[in-house]
């Protein structure tokens, strides 16, 4: 995308890994990963509170927008998971664009505090099925996808009405987050070069 339409984006809205993005209105969508077999509800943590490292300016927003909606309209335990780049909302980030996700995990394993919150198997992937034979309509959690459905049209509604609650996109912020995200995706390129 050129400078002029990444400008346009106030905000970035998907899961991890894997994105399609959509066009509404000055809001990119795609989501994936929301109906894993053996779930959970995370959030990216947008606003580095808990792996220290946060988005661009909006996505802490959106992350407290979706945290909002699993505590007071699903009544959902949730958790965060890392903006770790592992994706196409990796450039996004790295453009400075605001970025917000939620999934139900891909072949990371279920801790015991995990199956606790979220009931299902701990010692056992997310999703057994991913990027397997299995991964397939007869292979997904269909309550997880209705829950994780409900909290993108609270997302789409919310932003569709006013985009008020972000921040604006001034030049100096821009060029700040964008110098901020490439030094950040060039220390994790070089921690997984290093294998730290």
């Amino acid at each position: 995308m050129s400078q002029a339409e990444l400008d346009k984006i106030r905000l970035m809205l998907g899961t991890v890994p894997g994105f399609f993005p959509i066009f509404l209105l000055t809001e990119l969508q795609d989501f994936d990963m929301l109906a894993s077999p053996n779930y959970i509800y995370q959030i990216y943590d947008g606003d580095g509170s808990k792996y220290g490292e946060a988005g661009p300016p909006g996505s802490a927003e959106a992350e407290h927008e979706f945290a909002q909606f699993f505590t007071k309209e699903a009544h959902e335990n949730f958790t965060e998971v890392e903006f770790d780049g592992r994706s196409e909302y990796g450039p996004f980030l790295e453009a400075g664009v605001a970025t917000g996700g939620i999934a139900c995990g891909a072949e990371g394993i279920k801790t015991v505090q995990e199956s606790v919150m979220f009931g299902r198997q701990a010692g056992v992937a997310y999703d057994i099925n991913y990027h397997g034979p299995g991964d397939n309509v007869d292979n997904l959690n269909f309550g997880a996808w209705i829950t994780m459905t409900k909290a993108i049209a609270h997302m789409t509604a919310t932003y569709a009405r006013s985009f008020d609650g972000l921040p604006s996109r001034s030049e100096s912020a821009k060029a700040k987050r964008v110098a901020k995200a490439r030094r950040s995706m060039s220390e994790r390129a070089t921690g997984l070069l290093w294998g730290v």
